[in-house]
């Protein structure tokens, strides 16, 4: 079944916001990205997911985000950072990047005095040079080994509750919709069930009328085929009696009374979309049979229209586990 829950928490200087969505899908699917600092927790995460979802295709997003520094504290990193790095950090945001000073400078230094040598700068402007001078100084900054955003928190064993907490609170949403839905399909399928069972009910008493008017419509057949024919009424009640002995289908009826009997009560205990399955393949199969024994267009009908509903109980009984 489908399902939405989002959660946000904050503890400790750390915020976290979680989205859990999920869809239809025959197995539990779990698809998620931990941020970098939470990669222990994975296990936990998985864990979590499986004893609150049982199927589906569920996709679920964790965010991160530190409380803003003070000022203060800026200054205070800021003065303690070092050896050959500088250390930038936005008060507003909390966000830290530190750049390898001493590696860009070399980096540049050597791609200058390689152009150099390669004669490459000569003939140039001022403003040309300028310009290609800051292009390559632009190239350098994109390295990875030049600016770099290290996790600031080196153990985040303390937010493993935190982030299980507001990813039970997600799931939790996720569940509530789930039961919502579930409620909205039963009633659906109960609403089906009672026509099936109503179509049933018609094509019992339709096949009575068809048996105590068979020996009628079999005289009357004969007159029309050939009017010249006497009847012998001992071959005629043979006749009768295997064509009723033919087209009888009490048996199915029995059976597919008892089919829809236990759909209705797995419906009302523990639903199983397994059960649910063999339970339509059978009663499929008994109306197919009353079909095939039927000779008449009113019963024809209602086996179309059983059909029908058959199908559409079967696309539905696909969102249960």
């Amino acid at each position: 079944m489908t399902g939405f829950g989002h959660a946000r928490s904050s503890r400790g200087g750390v915020a976290l916001e979680i989205e859990v969505k999920t869809v239809n899908h025959r197995f539990l699917d779990l698809s998620f990205k931990l941020p970098r600092a939470y990669s222990s927790f994975e296990g936990d995460v998985r864990a979590l997911l499986q004893a609150g979802l049982q199927r589906g295709r569920v996709e679920v997003y964790i965010s991160r985000t530190l409380a803003p520094q003070s000022a203060d504290a800026v200054k205070s990193d800021n003065a303690k950072s070092g050896s050959g790095k500088s250390d930038a950090r936005q008060a507003a945001g909390g966000a830290r990047v530190v750049c390898n000073q001493a590696l860009l400078v070399e980096l540049y230094r050597v791609q200058v005095e390689s152009l150099q040598q390669l004669g490459l700068l000569q003939g140039l402007s001022q403003a040309q040079e300028t310009e290609l001078r800051t292009r390559i100084a632009t190239d350098l900054f994109r390295r990875q080994d030049v600016l770099e955003v290290p996790d600031e928190i080196a153990d985040v064993s303390a937010e493993r509750g935190l982030l299980l907490e507001t990813l039970s609170a997600a799931i939790s949403q996720v569940t509530s919709m789930q039961d919502r839905e579930g409620a909205h399909l039963r009633q659906d399928l109960e609403g089906r069930l009672a026509t099936l069972e109503r179509l049933r009910g018609q094509i019992e008493s339709r096949a009575q009328e068809f048996h105590a008017n068979l020996r009628a419509r079999m005289i009357e057949r004969v007159h029309k085929l050939a009017p010249e024919v006497v009847l012998d009424e001992a071959r005629l009640a043979s006749e009768v009696v295997v064509a009723a002995d033919r087209s009888d289908i009490t048996e199915e009826l029995v059976r597919l009374g008892s089919h829809l009997a236990q759909f209705h009560s797995a419906l009302t205990k523990e639903p199983s979309g397994k059960r649910f399955d063999f339970l339509l393949q059978e009663i499929h199969r008994e109306f197919n049979t009353i079909g095939s024994k039927a000779q008449d267009a009113a019963l024809q009908r209602s086996m179309l229209e059983a059909k029908m509903e058959i199908e559409k109980i079967r696309e539905q009984v696909q969102n249960i586990a």
